[in-house]
């Protein structure tokens, strides 16, 4: 009897395993496996291996899912995982300053926003759209066409500005990374208000 006992408690934690990795709903486990690769691309483009970035962030933007039918909350990262490609690109145009680059940097920006559009509505999306906004605002005053970046640092607000009343507060499974991009977001289109000239803001409101 006692071998019996014995053998059934490791069938039993199997068992009990199982039913775990089952009940993890197809959300959760999309959104793990988003970050995960989220992070990689992250880590290599910290230590300056942009191939390596661009190539992990370009899978993420282009992977297709088949979704279980009932899922109501599995979230379409292709517009965040093209934010991340663009920002690469950003990071060498600003370097470098070169048009064919920012160039680059404004296409990738604008593919992330129709990435983004697709996505279900929930506040990432909202997130994503603003900064796709406001940074391709700030590439555009780069290239000179300041009317036009001024207008759309401006316009990205239509999108920011419910972050800092929901954003904050969030809960949920991505209340982690929702949280940390709304304040940097903040941080960043209130530092660009306070450094464009008054001619400027009043030239975009005509727009």
């Amino acid at each position: 009897r006692a071998r019996v006992g014995a053998g059934r408690v490791p069938a039993a934690m199997a068992m009990a395993t199982e039913g775990v990795a089952a009940a993890e709903s197809a959300a959760e486990r999309f959104w793990k496996e988003d970050m995960t690769k989220m992070a990689l691309g992250t880590r290599l483009l910290f230590v300056n291996d942009f191939a390596g970035a661009e190539s992990v962030f370009r899978s993420g933007m282009m992977q297709e899912r088949d979704v279980p039918k009932g899922e109501k909350e599995v979230r379409d990262l292709r517009g965040a995982f093209a934010l991340q490609y663009a920002l690469v690109s950003v990071i060498k145009g600003v370097a470098s300053l070169a048009d064919d680059q920012l160039d680059e940097c404004l296409q990738r920006l604008w593919f992330a926003e129709e990435l983004a559009g697709k996505d279900s509505e929930w506040l990432g999306k909202s997130v994503v759209r603003g900064i796709v906004t406001l940074v391709g605002g700030v590439i555009q005053c780069l290239q000179h066409s300041f009317v036009k970046g001024v207008y759309n640092v401006l316009k990205s607000w239509v999108w920011i500005k419910v972050l800092q009343s929901q954003a904050l507060n969030y809960e949920g499974k991505e209340r982690e990374v929702v949280r940390s991009c709304a304040l940097l977001t903040l941080g960043i289109f209130n530092l660009l208000l306070s450094l464009l000239p008054s001619s400027m803001l009043r030239a975009a409101t005509f727009l």
